[in-house]
């Protein structure tokens, strides 16, 4: 689902730090539907964790990551583009 542009600061509010200038369009849980300008929830999952799926959502134009600490271990952070904003959560 498409909204309006908004700040991911404004989003995460007390959550984690965000650079004011990022801005996201859609929020999604599946890499598949992930959107331009939009925000990948890498969460974990009953098989797999969202995080192996980051490097799909951000193909599709996903601007931002974020990803349960853990889920760290399981894809290099250096496999996404720096120009991507990545950032671990405590809990999604």
């Amino acid at each position: 689902m498409m909204f309006a542009e908004r700040r991911l600061a404004d989003l995460t509010a007390g959550l984690i730090d965000v650079p004011s200038a990022i801005t996201v369009t859609d929020v999604t849980l599946d890499s598949r539907t992930a959107a331009p300008g939009g925000l990948f929830l890498a969460c974990r999952g009953g098989a797999h964790h969202g995080f192996q799926f980051a490097k799909e959502a951000v193909a599709h134009g996903a601007r931002a990551v974020l990803y349960e600490a853990a889920a760290a271990e399981a894809v290099p952070l250096s496999a996404l583009p720096p120009e991507i904003f990545v950032r671990a959560v405590p809990h999604l």
